[in-house]
């Protein structure tokens, strides 16, 4: 029924139609496990899509698909490699496992060592150009090495994507290209896979200059979730650079602010030129919760007195540097900020990403 409601013109998703063709296939007596096996995965995904649990399972073993649909690559390399349709959705079963470990940052199945850097890159960035080369790197390398490849992951997504904000696509066909070969590295040993790696990531990612030159662009503008991780691991590394610790009770806070008094801020006029750069990463900071709904809209002479009492180091740095609030000062704010960047988001030190 699935393969002739698509025959006819009504689409139907890559998931269905490989179930489809699994059950078509299969022989009679296995298609009761198939189907079983098949409502596990989609219970076990909750609210992940499937679709993007196989397209990272071909990805990491295949590289990425540019000609060819998912369904159509799936279907081809069954009948290729003349696997049975049980042997199929078995393998899906197992690697959906490993998927869901990844996605959902389970701490009670990674590698201890790799958790915070695997949250961040699958939960707190929502970043799923990794999931292939996660995929292939849980499966081959060793914890070690694989804490290493999400570390240098988080280098070159913060340097390539939310700094530099660098084409999509040119990242993609490099991480898929590195899932490809490190699971099919075969004797390469676990340290070689991982060198060569951290050595793609590097060599295509901006360096130092180039990093610095694009967060002070004015264009350089983040959205929510990136700018959550971008300043609090700045604000971490500025509370105390030698130690891995976590700010407490914070909120990001704007300090031009999103919603201004449309009398305040200098009025209409100076609102336009500062409302482009609300989401720049000079006009950003992190406040303690209670603080910042104690400042929320104010102008920044009301602002001032409240940032130089806090124990946040960065927020108290602004009140102790700034005197006042414009276009200027957040470039300015930004190119300071920029040489932190750099030193957090380093591939020969990456330990506080």
């Amino acid at each position: 029924i699935f393969t002739t409601l698509n025959d006819r013109g009504l689409r139907l998703s890559p998931p269905d139609l490989l179930l489809s063709y699994l059950m078509e296939t299969a022989a009679e007596t296995d298609r009761k496990e198939i189907r079983a096996t098949w409502t596990q995965m989609i219970q076990k995904m909750g609210t992940h899509d499937i679709h993007d649990f196989l397209r990272a399972m071909w990805v990491s073993q295949y590289g990425d698909l540019k000609n060819t649909d998912l369904f159509t690559a799936l279907k081809g390399y069954i009948e290729d490699k003349h696997i049975a349709s049980l042997a199929f959705a078995k393998q899906c079963g197992d690697e959906c496992d490993d998927y869901i470990h990844l996605s959902m940052a389970d701490e009670t199945q990674l590698p201890s060592g790799s958790f915070p850097y695997v949250r961040a890159l699958t939960r707190e960035l929502g970043f799923k150009s990794a999931l292939p080369l996660l995929l292939s790197s849980y499966l081959v390398l060793e914890p070690k090495d694989f804490e290493k490849v999400a570390k240098y992951l988080l280098v070159f997504v913060t340097r390539y994507s939310i700094i530099g904000n660098l084409d999509s696509d040119g990242m993609d066909d490099l991480l898929f290209r590195l899932a490809r070969e490190v699971r099919g590295g075969g004797s390469v040993s676990s340290k070689k896979a991982t060198d060569a790696v951290k050595l793609a990531l590097s060599t295509n990612c901006p360096d130092d200059t180039a990093v610095k030159a694009a967060a002070v662009k004015e264009t350089t503008v983040l959205d929510q979730a990136d700018a959550r991780y971008l300043m609090k691991r700045l604000a971490n590394f500025m509370q105390d650079p030698e130690k891995q610790i976590t700010i407490g009770d914070t909120n990001l806070e704007h300090i031009y602010p999103q919603n201004p008094n449309e009398h305040e801020w200098g009025g209409k006029a100076k609102q336009e030129k500062l409302e482009p750069l609300t989401w720049h990463m000079g006009n950003l900071t992190i406040f303690g919760r209670k603080a910042n709904k104690k400042v929320e809209n104010h102008e920044y002479p009301l602002k001032h007195p409240k940032y130089a009492a806090s124990q946040v180091v960065m927020t108290n740095k602004i009140a102790s540097i700034y005197k006042k609030w414009d276009e200027k000062t957040i470039i300015d704010r930004a190119r300071d900020l920029s040489d932190l960047v750099v030193q957090v988001w380093n591939f020969s030190n990456p330990s506080r990403v």
